[in-house]
């Protein structure tokens, strides 16, 4: 039996969710008979930590690193080695998937690549044992590592987990996990406990599936998790509900019966199967509405737009739906193999609006690297295009490309330099050189994006009484202003002028009323179609 330390890094936001795959890793190790503790970063209570005190009587350390956080990693590790200089650090997630080179030059002894709950007891056998180190790492699938010589070798890939109902529940029973129930109700950054009625107390990540047949050439998760899909069944997803509720239940005792937990569904495809999402939903609705959770799922266009399939949901609990739409050409779909047409996803969005759908997030990525700045305004104008049919119900995101290693568009661009800086700097930075476009143009269209989101958002809060009017016309001639002073294009400049105008119009006190800023936003959306296309 090893006492083992799991850890996550900061990854420079504030966080208060628990890190999933962490909690899977420490059911595994648990099941196992070993002793786990854990240390989230992102948490403000981690900030100063001390590590000669979370290190006495530990034997072996595991620390997940995607690359937006490599740079806290290596911290971590230089700090962990300082006090354990000869402790086994063991690196696992995207970046040592990707990239276990730069991670075990920089001092981790082992890097565990694609899905670790099997790896990882092997790991911990092979160090408890620590005879014949050497030949024991060699056996174990799916691992690369630093042998006696120096030279880094590359094990074999693992297969992949064909059962996942076999997989330990998370862990849910530790010290951090019961802090962030006792300190935090429903996250105030989420936009649902706005919109759906009822009174949410927490947000539950659960994962449904794993696997990804899918080719896009901008998304890793085919590369981690490999191409055929799996899942869990209906029964055991429930179960896992079932029992973080138990433990929800013992941390803070009984709640009100009209509150809420939301589980988010973190996996990318969770309608792929038709018949299981039916199946999930009958047996959902066999519980009793005080039991019942509410539940958000992210989900593909072509595989989402079913429906009698979305009642059910509906139905059952759901409420809220993420959708990556992407590109809003055709080309540029078929370029980042996206695998579906724009018809897709107006049918998609067509059928989650006639069920109702309390929220659909439509997500969207501008500044691929073929772009140049009128491809950009193209899905910008697709995305507002769409949300205009119902902005009570449809959030719009549209994010900045940014290329993340492993991937197919990385790869090609060879713009991922291993061991180099993986910091927040490198995403502001859009993380490479666009070959098409200046950082002042992206830094523009992101500009015209998030001003025109917020007009949009303003449709749906604006006018539900004075005080909030007033402070909403205060905020949109602030954001005006703030835009006409760093953007360049004396076009939109121009642009956000009127605009600015518009709401100044708001001293004589005269209601604009939703339907009024709707023709405004339509008009303004024409302008930039006709202007800068």
């Amino acid at each position: 039996m090893a006492n083992i330390l799991l850890i996550h890094p900061d990854s420079g936001y504030e966080k208060i969710g628990f890190s999933l795959t962490l909690g899977t890793l420490g059911g595994s190790l648990k099941q196992n008979g070993h002793n786990v503790s854990y240390i989230l970063f992102d948490l403000y209570w981690n900030k100063s930590w001390q590590p000669i005190h979370s290190l006495k009587n530990i034997d072996l350390i595991g620390i997940t690193v995607s690359s937006g956080v490599f740079d806290s990693a290596i911290e971590i590790l230089n700090e962990i080695r300082k006090i354990k200089s000869k402790i086994p650090i063991i690196a696992g997630g995207a970046h040592a998937t990707f990239d276990p080179e730069s991670l075990i030059t920089k001092g981790f002894d082992v890097c565990v690549r694609g899905e670790g709950e099997h790896t990882i007891i092997d790991i911990v056998e092979a160090f408890e044992k620590n005879i014949d180190l050497e030949d024991k790492l060699k056996m174990i699938d799916g691992i690369s590592y630093k042998s006696m010589d120096g030279k880094i070798n590359h094990n074999k890939d693992r297969d992949i987990i064909k059962d996942l109902d076999q997989v330990p529940f998370p862990d849910w029973y530790q010290d951090d996990y019961r802090r962030i129930l006792h300190e935090f109700n429903f996250p105030d950054w989420d936009t649902i406990e706005r919109i759906v009625s009822s009174s949410l107390s927490f947000a539950l990540m659960i994962e449904s599936s794993r696997g990804c047949p899918y080719k896009c050439t901008f998304c890793t998760a085919r590369k981690i998790k490999g191409e055929k899909w799996r899942s869990k069944s209906a029964e055991r997803i429930i179960a896992e509900f079932i029992q973080f509720k138990e433990f929800y239940s013992e941390v803070i005792g009984k709640t009100d019966s009209h509150r809420k937990i939301i589980v988010q569904f973190c996996d990318d495809n969770f309608c792929f199967d038709k018949q299981r999402v039916i199946h999930f939903c009958k047996e959902l609705i066999k519980l009793s509405n005080k039991d019942r959770p509410l539940w958000s799922i992210m989900a593909r266009a072509n595989r989402i737009s079913d429906y009698q399939i979305l009642k059910k949901m509906k139905k059952s609990g759901c409420v809220r739906i993420f959708m990556g739409a992407e590109c809003g050409y055709s080309q540029g779909l078929k370029k980042i193999k996206k695998g579906i047409t724009l018809k897709m996803i107006n049918d998609a969005i067509s059928s989650i609006l006639r069920v109702n759908f309390p929220i659909l997030i439509v997500s969207w990525i501008i500044g691929f690297p073929w772009e140049n700045r009128n491809n950009a305004l193209r899905t910008i104008l697709s995305a507002l295009k769409i949300t205009l049919q119902n902005p009570n119900a449809i959030i719009t995101s549209i994010y900045t490309f940014t290329p993340l290693i492993g991937s197919d568009i990385t790869d090609s661009l060879g713009c991922h330099i291993k061991g180099k800086k993986w910091g927040a700097e490198r995403y502001e930075s859009w993380g490479f050189s666009h070959p098409k476009m200046s950082d002042k143009d992206l830094f523009e269209l992101q500009m015209i994006a998030r001003y025109f989101i917020f007009l949009l958002n303003h449709l749906y809060y604006a006018l539900t009484n004075d005080k909030a009017y007033a402070l909403n016309i205060i905020r949109a001639k602030k954001f005006c202003r703030e835009i006409i002073a760093k953007i360049e294009d004396e076009k939109l400049i121009s642009l956000f002028k009127e605009i600015n105008s518009y709401f100044a119009n708001g001293k004589n006190k005269q209601r604009i009323s939703s339907y009024n800023l709707r023709e405004k936003v339509t008009e303004w959306i024409g302008m930039l179609e006709t202007d800068l296309i």
